[in-house]
């Protein structure tokens, strides 16, 4: 008596080369569209430790510098005293003192 075989299990996958078949109890795809494959564009990983240190430093340096002009802004601000937008005038009434007044 012959063994008794399972049947294939074949599963689709859409990739971005297009629709792959994979058989489940072999293991092997097959591509079933006529797609090729993309090229691959990245560019390659040379030195980017050091760019990224670099980039760290000048975002840290920038940062500092930052902050120091804006501690010297608050420096100059509390020497002069607030600078207010609004103007406050004393205001006089019909009787030409300063008080509140009220119409009757």
């Amino acid at each position: 008596m012959e063994p008794l075989k399972p049947r294939d299990k074949v599963t689709q996958h859409m990739t971005r080369d297009g629709l792959t078949l994979d058989n489940q109890t072999t293991g092997e795809s097959v591509n079933v569209s006529s797609r090729e494959a993309e090229q691959e564009y990245t560019a390659q990983p040379e030195g980017a430790a050091e760019k990224i240190l670099e980039r760290a430093d000048e975002l840290h340096d920038r940062h500092k510098a930052k902050k120091a002009a804006k501690d010297a802004g608050k420096t100059v601000a509390q020497a002069t005293g607030p600078v207010s937008r609004l103007q406050f005038t004393a205001t006089r009434n019909p009787c030409g003192t300063t008080r509140k007044w009220r119409r009757q």
